[in-house]
């Protein structure tokens, strides 16, 4: 039997431009969400397995497991799987229509204030046959931050729904003050921000980046290749 399969598409649109900007595919019991690939292959795709176990995929390279998650099938409530940037966005997409298993929301970019670099795609699995908690899904982002459109597909075993949100604008205006109010980096703040530029983008590829704050130093990590970097922390104007 072949697995019943759904398809989600999030198109932005600007004056004639279309831009795919985000995609999932529910196959059986699986899901694969994720932008689509730009000119080094895809970008960060997801797969969330029947069994609970997710997999991201960076530049053709899939990563070690991510996190514990319920089984899609198990999911009570709901169950935020994994987010996703907008931007940039890749223009001159050809739509291919709605079909019995292929939904299109098509949003403008001009529908918000905030730039679409700053829109983000959420993925999430909820429990299915249940209209209150999709409701409750959304709520949580009307109340929070600005909730621009989402896309549902209702499955035999969950429901996937894509949320597209953005920061209102009083958040954005408040964040952007609070960057303005920074005083300008000195020369220590600024060695130690190309340190951190060129750790990323020699480890980049690996996907296996992380950084924090523990015992008074500043760490940055590959949980790939096991190097791990501390510094005393600096100043913003040191």
């Amino acid at each position: 039997m072949t697995p019943v399969r759904a398809d989600l598409r999030l198109v932005i649109r600007d004056g004639s431009r279309l831009a795919l900007a985000w995609q999932a595919r529910i196959q059986g019991e699986d899901v694969y969400a994720g932008r689509p690939a730009g000119s080094r292959g895809e970008v960060m795709r997801l797969s969330y397995h029947a069994s609970g176990v997710t997999h991201f995929h960076l530049e053709g390279r899939r990563l070690p497991p991510g996190g514990p998650s319920p089984a899609p099938r198990d999911v009570q409530g709901w169950e935020r799987i994994a987010a996703w940037s907008v931007g940039p966005l890749i223009w001159g997409y050809k739509l291919k229509a709605d079909s019995h298993r292929r939904v299109n929301l098509i949003v403008d970019s001009d529908i918000a204030l905030i730039p679409i670099e700053s829109w983000e795609v959420t993925l999430v699995a909820a429990e299915r046959g249940r209209p209150d908690v999709l409701e409750a899904v959304l709520e949580h982002y009307r109340s929070r931050e600005l909730l621009i459109a989402h896309l549902v597909a209702e499955c035999a075993h969950v429901t996937v729904v894509g949320v597209l949100w953005t920061m209102s604008v009083e958040t954005w205006n408040a964040a952007h003050a609070q960057i303005a109010a920074r005083p300008k980096p000195g020369p220590l703040r600024m060695a130690f921000l190309r340190e951190r530029e060129d750790f990323v983008a020699t480890h980049r590829t690996c996907g296996g980046f992380e950084s924090g704050f523990a015992n008074g130093l500043t760490w940055m990590a590959c949980t790939t290749c096991g190097v791990r970097v501390e510094r005393a922390p600096v100043a913003d104007d040191a």
